[in-house]
Formats: C-alpha cells, structure tokens, sequence
C-alpha cells in the first residue's frame, strides 16, 4: 500500500513562492508555508552542472572513464540537492513532512512526493536531486519522487485496461538519416531480452505481473505512426529517436519512408493523438523531452517540450529526459526501467529502482540518474494494469500489500563505478534478424490477499507452430506463495511531563529514527552490487519457449494465405494486422476474398476509419469491374464517414474527390482537392509544384485532379472566363506531371486502383490541351 503527499508551488512575488500541502494520509496534518528562494543562483548552478564538463558525456564523445575533475562535481550536486530540500521543506511543511515519513514508516508503506510547479523557471530546476542529508530521494524505495502538472487536476486520466487485458507497448524506433545514428537495434534487443524472461521470485514480492505485448515500429513517418497507435490498442507509447524544443509543444523527429529524412511531428498534434488512442504513458529516450539545461531558455521563450505539451492534454504518465543522454545509459535505463515495470510495479517506484541502477553503474557524481523526468497525472496511481480486485468502473484502488519489506536500493549518495559492459550482456547476433516481432510475456501477482496461483506450462519451442498473423505471444505464469516477513515491533515511547509536540509527531519522529541504522547498514551491503543484483532474481522455466516469427511478404503470398492472416488477425484482436491483409488483397483485386475479410471485422472496429476506408475501396473496386453490387454512392458514403473521423488524411480526402467527380460533383470535388493543397502549404515553404516528403505523392494527385476538373466546360461561361479555366488546367496539369512524370502516364495510371477508366480519359484529354496565346 502506499500513501501520497502532494505538494503545490504557486509563485506570488519575486523569488517568493506559497508552497502547501495538495494531498495528504490520514492523520498528517495539512500546512502551507511562503517561501523566498534563490531561483537565479539554483538555475546558474544547475547550468554549471548540466554543462561543465557533463556535456560531453551528453553527447556521448566522452570517455566511459571519467578524470578526477568530474568526480570533483559530486560535493556541488549533493550540495544543490540539499538547497532544494532545505527550501522546499520549511516550518510547518517540514514537520507535516516529517510526519507523513513517520506514518509510511510505521505503515511500511511507499510515500509517493508529488511536487506541483506552477511557474515557468521552476521546472527547469533539477528536482529529482532532491537530497535529505547525503540521500537522494528520487532513489529509494520508501519514498519515491514524481512531478505533475497543476492544471491537469481537472482533466480524468485516460482509463485503466482491465486486469484480463495484457500491457501493449508500441516502440518506435526512428534515426533519420540526416541526424546522428543512435544504436537503436541494441535498445530494442535488450527490451525484448527483459520481456522474454522469467522475473520474480515470489517469495520476495507478491505482485501481479500484467502480460506485456511489445510490438517495434521502425523508422515510422506520420502516417505510419498515426495508423498504428489507432489499430493497435496500446497503452504505452516507447520513441527512441530525437526530438527538440518548438513552438508548438515541441518537436518529435520521424523518418520519411519516402526520403528517409526528418519528418517532424508536434508534441501538440501528439498529444491529439495519443489522447484520442488511449495511450497511458509514454516514453521519450530522446533529448530535451523536458525541461534541462536551464540556459535554453529564456522567461518569456514561446518554446515549449513534448513533456510539457501531453501532461497538459491528460496523459497519465510521461516520461522523458531532460538532456541528452549516452545510448549505452539509455539502454541500462530502459531494460531497468521494464524489468521493474513487467513484475507489477507502479511507475514512479520503477523510475526510482531503475536510477538506483544508474547509480550503481555510473556513479552518483553522474547526472545521468536525475536526467529521466516523470510526470503523473495527480489522479494516477502510476499502475498501467488494473488490479485484480479492480471494481469495474475502472477505478485503481490501492494494493493490499505493502511492499517495504523489499529490499532498498541505495540508501547513500556515492557508489563504486563500474563498465556498463558488466551490466548487459550483448544479445546474440543472430536475434538482429528479429524485426517487428513481439516476444514477451510474464506473469506475477500484485499486492493480494490470494495465497497461491496455478501453475501454468509452455509447450516447448518445437512443439508451437510458426503462427500465421505477423504479431504473436506467448503467456506463462509461476506458482506464487504467501509473502513472509518479520513482525514489527513498535515500542511505546516514555511519557514526560511538559512534552509540547503532539502525539503525532512523535510517532512519526520515532520510526525515522529506528530505520536510519537499519538503511545506513543496508546501504553498506548493497553498496558494491551490480544493478542486476539489486532487483528480484530472474528465472527462466526450462520449458519456455521463444518463437521467432518472420514476416509474411504478402505482395508475394498467395491470396488463401493473405485472407487466413487476415481472419486470424481480426478474430485475435490484431485490427491493424488484418487491415494490412486486407489491403493486400485489394492490390491483388481479389474482391470477394477482401470482402469476406472486411465482414470478420469485429463490431468494436467497425467505426475505425481505416475499416471504412478500405470498405469504399472495395465498393469502388467492384464498381469498377462492373459488378453491380456497389456503387459510386457507396464509396463516396464510406469515405465521408473515414475523412469524418480523420479529417487530417490526405489519403482519404484525395480518395473522396474521385468519388465526388465521378458523381458528376465537380465544385466538390474541387473543394476537396483544393483542401489537400491547402493542408500542406503552411507545413512547408517549397512550392506545391516541388513536394517534398511522403505527402508529395496526395498533392500530385490532388493536382491532377484539380487539372481535370478544370477542363470541365461549364454552362453559360463566356468564352474569356473558359480560357481562363483552360489555362489553370494546364498549369495544374504542368504542376503534376513536374513531379512525378511517370506516374501520371496512362499505362501507370491503369495500374492505380483510384483512377478509373473514365478518369484515365478525362486526364488524357487534359494532356492534349494545347497554351493559350
């Protein structure tokens, strides 16, 4: 179980800031105090350490054996540290501090310090160095440290999944060709490696463990991004890649699958995005997904980061970095940060066990343990899956068990520093094969009063067959037994006579004490071991087995085997898997086979837009080839109703103008193609003649069909207003052809699905049309 104090920062003068009491257990008493601190001279300190000498190490051009002038920043660092704790922690605060310490303590309970900013400057500062004496905070495992942001109060986190329901993890993996490569492979082998195997030992933690999918998107585009978050389901949304400060909540880099260059994409159409999907955390191994480096920028800079632009739409968890950070950190962050993740801890107690790791390994004069930055939503309880008593109004309450009577992590501020290369193991080269697999599944149980679970077996690897659908996992669990732990005994302090304090300070005053020589001893034991070492062991049954599952190259497969993919996925939950068979059948004209697979459909998805896209596409397909089934009205209906729900895709709005010019509806079909060109121009400064990137193919298109529309005659128009037209149609015409020629030739367009026959000879005509003069 686990109590919360919450705490709010509101700025009310110069440098002079009101600091109270949010949220607080039972039996600690609420207080505010007005504070007056040195913010000018904490921001210098921190830029110092942020840049001087680290910054190299941030960029990654550093040697892993640091000089003894870095390790001379460690006094600096504890010394910020404690300032924080100081200032944030006054009069009456600190006593209700105090107390709450005291009452987890008694409780063994984890006390979660939310701590909320509402200036600009303050969450610049580096507050996860937070330092009580020579401890850093953000490290333990009784108390554990996140940020939230104070205006999402009001806002209902995204919805738990139900506890039947696995943890789905969408990694994206994009290192644009123009920037520097980040050694994005490793990061995703070393995952699948945490999720493969085996984690608890039950009889140090009783926690249920969700099953966890994990499905890698590599070097996406917008699209690609967009369509995978909406079919997928997923929870939590893992980027590695880079990313910037912007205007517009910052700036997420993607790869164009046409140019493999940048694509940028904002954090504020991110947030949309993950908003509308249900996502519940995401996670930037990315630099500059929050606020750092304290010199970036200025009060009044409109430029804001991808942290501070989804916290503010309601996503329940973020997690990104303040600075950039070394890829073989990022990595032992990550596997870490999982490893904890997938035995059922809550996110903020993961992030804290995974820094003392960072500790263990780099040393805690490195900032590499305070760069990752968690922001909660205040209503989260930082679990991604529903316990199993979970009530079905999808509320979180909290676990039964306590868990402090797991081992602490760090207890101190300085640990021995030691290569990364004895923390990780490298994956075997032949799993660099493995691409958009899933591997992955565990099964524990979290915080209950269930004393033991069945035991379930795996078949071994020969006997699983190679699944069919491109995405697949494989579910185990282990027997669980009772929690045992030693009885606490509380002794009842003397009574004297003109004791001033209240009961209640006492009794948060004396369990601090007690426990100080029991974490200082602990600390001592721990204080060589590997990070490995400081978390439950892990155990891998003999019978597990692993399937490596190749990707079926349906452009190539035959049309039964494309349309039993796309039913094993539709029947599995697997929208997005099945959608991609079914558009693969659409390209092989195999009609009744796509429409057999459109109807499998489950009802749940039927609104997805995609569905009805390709539902139109079939409808117009089919009247293509003359069946009398479907109509031109019955495409145009099923792409009004896709653009309605995604009116940002080019792809369907282009798709929709066809159908509105074959319908005889050229002023909407102008419209329509007139809103794909206008779409795109405020995204870019070249000219529509010249598109660059992915969507250069929809302007094309749309021009074309611009062109065509404008060589349309139209009643009761003087012969001057005509030519005008005319000369528009050829110089959309010229604008099409510019970019891509060969597309536009009719031996091409009759390969092209959208362009009917009556099209093909509209646009024929269009290329005669000779200039005006």
């Amino acid at each position: 179980m686990s109590q919360e104090f919450r705490l709010s920062v509101t700025p009310v003068g110069d440098d002079e800031y009101l600091v109270r009491t949010e949220k607080v257990a039972p039996g600690v008493p609420l207080a505010e105090q007005q504070v007056r601190w040195p913010i000018d001279q904490w921001l210098d300190q921190s830029a110092k350490l942020m840049n001087d000498p680290l910054m190299g190490v941030f960029e990654g051009k550093a040697s892993r054996v640091f000089s003894r002038s870095s390790r001379n920043q460690a006094p600096n660092l504890v010394a910020l540290g404690q300032q924080l704790h100081s200032g944030l922690f006054q009069g009456r605060l600190r006593d209700s501090w105090t107390c709450a310490q005291g009452i987890a303590q008694h409780r063994r309970e984890v006390l979660q310090l939310r701590l909320g900013l509402k200036d600009r400057r303050l969450p610049r500062l580096p507050w996860e160095v937070l330092h009580a004496d020579d401890r850093p905070l953000a490290t333990g495992t009784d108390v554990v440290f996140s940020r939230y942001h104070t205006g999402t109060s009001l806002l209902k986190p995204t919805r738990i999944i139900p506890s039947s329901g696995p943890l789905r993890i969408l990694m994206a993996l994009a290192s644009p060709s123009d920037r520097d490569s980040l050694q994005l492979k490793r990061e995703v082998l070393h995952l699948q490696q945490e999720l493969q195997n085996r984690t608890v030992n039950p009889l140090k933690n009783n926690l249920y463990a969700p099953e966890i999918e994990l499905t890698i998107l590599e070097q996406p585009d917008r699209e690609q991004l967009t369509q995978a978050l909406e079919q997928g389901h997923y929870q939590v949304l893992h980027y590695a890649g880079h990313s910037n400060l912007g205007s517009r909540g910052g700036e997420l880099y993607l790869v164009s699958s046409r140019t493999g260059l940048t694509e940028t994409l904002s954090g504020d159409d991110l947030a949309g995005l993950l908003v509308n999907n249900g996502i519940q955390m995401a996670v930037f191994n990315s630099c500059r997904g929050a606020y750092g480096d304290p010199s970036d920028l200025g009060e009044d800079s409109p430029e804001r980061n991808l942290t501070e632009a989804l916290v503010k739409r309601g996503i329940p968890a973020v997690l990104a970095m303040a600075e950039s950070i070394p890829d073989d950190v990022a990595l032992t962050l990550t596997r870490l940060f999982y490893r904890n993740l997938k035995q059922g801890y809550p996110v903020d107690l993961s992030l804290s066990r995974a820094r003392a790791g960072l500790i263990t390994a780099y040393g805690s004069h490195q900032l590499y343990w305070a760069l990752p930055i968690l922001y909660q939503h205040p209503e989260f309880d930082g679990y991604l899956t529903a316990t199993p008593t979970q009530n079905a109004t999808g509320d979180s309450p909290l676990p039964k068990k306590s868990i402090l009577g797991m081992q602490p992590l760090v207890a101190g501020a300085e640990l021995k520093t030691r290569n990364s290369a004895t923390v990780e193991q490298e994956p075997d080269s032949a799993h660099l094969e493995v691409k958009k697999s899933v591997p992955g599944v565990l099964g524990t149980q979290r915080y209950e009063n269930q004393q033991n679970s069945p035991l379930s077996t795996l078949n071994s690897p020969s006997q699983v067959p190679t699944p069919t659908p491109p995405i697949s996992t494989l579910g185990s669990s282990v027997i669980t037994t009772p929690i045992t732990r030693s009885a606490v005994v509380i002794h009842k302090p003397v009574k004297k006579s003109g004791l001033k304090k209240s009961l209640t300070v006492a009794l948060c005053l004396l369990p601090v004490a007690l426990s100080a020589g029991f974490f200082g001893w602990r600390h001592l034991q721990n204080s060589n071991a590997k990070p490995e070492e400081l978390l439950p062991a892990v155990r891998t049954p003999i019978s597990q087995g692993y399937v490596q599952i190749h990707p079926v190259n349906l452009e190539e497969a035959q049309t039964a085997k494309v349309m039993a993919i796309a039913l094993n996925n539709f029947q599995a939950g697997e929208i997005w898997a099945g959608l991609k068979a079914t558009e693969a059948l659409l390209d092989q004209v195999a009609l009744p086979q796509a429409e057999g697979a459109l109807q499998a459909v489950p009802k749940y998805a039927i609104d997805n837009p995609e569905v009805n896209f390709l539902k139109g596409r079939l409808a117009w397909q089919f009247q293509q080839v003359g069946n009398k089934k479907y109509s031109v009205d019955d495409a145009r209906r099923s792409w009004e109703m896709a653009l309605k729900a995604r009116p940002d895709s080019l792809k369907y709005r282009n798709a929709l103008g066809f159908a509105y010019y074959a319908e005889g509806n050229f002023d909407r079909a102008y419209q329509v193609w007139t809103e794909v060109l206008s779409s795109i121009a405020p995204q870019s400064n070249q000219p529509t003649s010249s598109p660059s990137v992915r969507v250069g193919k929809h302007i094309s298109t749309a021009t074309a069909g611009l062109a065509m529309v404008m060589a349309k005659p139209i009643p009761n128009m003087t012969p001057q207003q005509q030519a005008d037209r005319l000369t528009k149609a050829i110089q959309f015409r010229e604008q099409a052809i510019a970019s891509d020629s060969l597309s536009f030739e009719p031996s091409s367009l009759a390969k092209n699905w959208l362009w009917s026959k009556a099209a093909i000879r509209d646009w024929q005509s269009v290329q005669k049309l000779q200039k005006v003069r």
